[in-house]
């Protein structure tokens, strides 16, 4: 479910939700979000457009006389998270670069008098060549449906990202998740307990983080309709 807050034209499979004003569809669109799982349990899960269309006209939201206040102090809010979420981006983004110039390209401070040996490759010296599965071992996700879920604090991580909330951790967290099937290769990290499903791997181990979000995505096999990492 997203927010268009301009001029926009629809496919099939998609139903678009207006209120009376702009402010009312704004805080139905949050009263939605907040009941977002359990309208999905509502529906059966289903994900026929008329049937979630049907289940959304019977659902019962609240609609306060401070509705409007209320839609424009969650704005604010919405407003303020995109831009934690771009600047963490942007850090990410930074912490990446660094690792390619210190660790990949072997540009590091004092880089120019250090002395190289192959092994494969340059090496400065006090380092070790050894397989990424030597350092890390990808652990299977646990299967977890849409109507299995029952909200809470822990994210569900798919290999799209957050994709639900639950109330059990399935892996204490810091960890790594990473796609297995459909978005095959995507990179997450989660500070937190968190739940992989089973289109995803997942890493308890912090250092290969930004390792793991430098390299290609290769090495992939795909069906017609599913891309999947072995």
């Amino acid at each position: 479910m997203n927010w268009a807050d301009r001029v926009y034209s629809l496919g099939r499979g998609v139903c678009s939700i207006r209120g009376e004003t702009k402010i009312d569809t704004r805080f139905i669109k949050y009263c939605l979000d907040w009941k977002l799982e359990a309208l999905l349990k509502y529906a059966g899960g289903e994900l026929f457009l008329t049937s979630l269309q049907d289940s959304i006209r019977e659902f019962e939201i609240p609609f306060p006389r401070h509705r409007r206040k209320i839609a424009g102090i969650l704005s604010a809010y919405d407003d303020l998270i995109e831009n934690n979420l771009r600047r963490i981006k942007i850090l990410e983004e930074m912490a990446q670069n660094l690792y390619r110039e210190w660790f990949v390209k072997f540009r590091f401070p004092g880089h120019r008098h250090a002395r190289f040996t192959d092994s494969p490759g340059p090496d400065s010296g006090g380092w070790e060549v050894q397989r990424l599965g030597e350092v890390l071992e990808l652990n299977y996700g646990k299967a977890l449906k849409q109507e299995d879920r029952r909200g809470g604090d822990v994210p569900v991580y798919g290999s799209s990202g957050v994709v639900g909330h639950h109330d059990v951790p399935l892996v204490n967290g810091p960890g790594i998740v990473v796609g297995r099937k459909g978005n095959v290769g995507s990179i997450f990290w989660s500070d937190e307990d968190f739940y992989p499903i089973d289109t995803a791997y997942f890493v308890t181990s912090k250092m290969p983080y930004v390792f793991c979000s430098t390299i290609s995505r290769r090495r992939t096999s795909s069906t017609t309709t599913l891309p999947c990492r072995a």
